[in-house]
């Protein structure tokens, strides 16, 4: 295994866990991200995009490994739009 497989395998594992951390202690994510959580919609919004997407995108990494290209695309898609949702702007 190469040092660029290597340190792609570190940085997957790496977003794993920042969602997990995100997911079950979401009110300690403003120490390293600085947002803030006001209310209970501040905390959902943490765990959702933070934790759960992040958990998915990571393992989705493993598990779309070597697929076409479209269905990368389309993962990059997803984050892309929970990211810059229209709502925010």
């Amino acid at each position: 295994m190469n040092i660029l497989k290597t340190l792609q395998i570190i940085a997957v594992i790496g977003t794993i866990l920042t969602g997990l951390v995100s997911l079950i202690w979401p009110l300690r994510v403003q120490g390293f991200t600085g947002l803030t959580a006001p209310g209970g919609r501040g905390i959902t919004e943490i765990r959702s995009i933070l934790g759960a997407l992040f958990i998915g995108l990571g393992i989705a990494v493993f598990l779309l490994g070597n697929t076409p290209k479209p269905t990368r695309c389309s993962a990059s898609c997803t984050w892309l739009s929970a990211r810059y949702e229209p709502s925010r702007w």
